[in-house]
């Protein structure tokens, strides 16, 4: 299992400056995190995935910035505006494609505005497959103020869905919910593709690998057997002051022996 690094957790320098700090840490896997609307169009993807070619970098995974208002896109009972979102998708779909990515990270529907699971899903398989034809896969994220945050719901969609879903498994939006992300492992299972790591103790729910209580060699053991593919440290900026605290969070996961980088 490879591991990486998020340009989110350096937010807000320029994704440009992240990539080539994330080189400088000796990282080679790399998850870009949108910002800006230039940044999702296929030139700006063309030349971040140049740049991460340049410094020995592999883009996997991509994350839009529209998660927020994705639940106006695609669930709302305005069909003509979901029509018009899986076309904004579509582009955004092919940025990731010429960035490199083989990942494209979905929020979906907020919690407060719940949608039925059956047109859940039906929206999601139509956006699974228009990621589809651009050689992505198109993976549902766990986020706490959002539908898709719960083990139920988790459930649910594999349910339904079958072999054409996907999962990424963010540590601290589990946590948040106050889910075990192991348990969260388990509700993915083999449809789990991308992982977010971070660490936090009873008072701090998002600090660096190693930093806080989270028991790893536990989780990264059943990891190991759930077969995710790639896997990166996605904090925020002020989860930590200086840029060797990164250094000591990755060594400390390489010591587990589950990772290359």
């Amino acid at each position: 299992m490879r591991l990486g690094i998020s340009t989110a957790s350096f937010y807000p320098e320029l994704i440009e400056s992240a990539v080539k700090r994330s080189a400088a840490l000796g990282f080679r896997v790399l998850e870009v995190f949108v910002n800006s609307e230039v940044e999702s169009g296929a030139d700006f993807g063309k030349r971040t995935g140049d740049l991460a070619r340049e410094y020995g970098m592999e883009v996997v995974a991509y994350h839009p910035y529209t998660s927020f208002a994705e639940s106006f896109y695609f669930f709302s009972e305005y069909g003509r505006r979901t029509d018009e979102s899986v076309e904004l998708y579509k582009k955004y779909f092919h940025t990731a494609a010429v960035m490199g990515a083989c990942i494209f990270n979905f929020h979906g529907a907020l919690s407060r505005l719940p949608v039925d699971p059956d047109r859940y899903c039906e929206v999601y398989s139509r956006l699974y497959r228009a990621a589809a034809e651009e050689g992505l896969v198109f993976s549902q994220e766990n986020v706490y103020n959002y539908q898709a945050g719960t083990l139920e719901f988790i459930k649910q969609m594999r349910a339904r869905l079958g072999g054409d879903v996907a999962f990424t498994l963010d540590i601290k939006q589990a946590n948040r919910l106050g889910i075990a992300p192991a348990d969260m492992l388990d509700a993915m299972g083999d449809r789990l593709v991308h992982l977010h790591i971070s660490d936090f103790t009873a008072s701090e729910e998002c600090l660096l690998p190693g930093f806080g209580s989270f028991d790893y060699r536990s989780f990264l053991g059943r990891l190991n057997r759930a077969g995710a593919q790639t896997c990166v440290i996605e904090v925020y900026r002020h989860s930590y002051s200086e840029e060797t605290e990164i250094l000591a969070a990755k060594d400390s996961l390489m010591r587990y022996g589950f990772f290359s980088l």
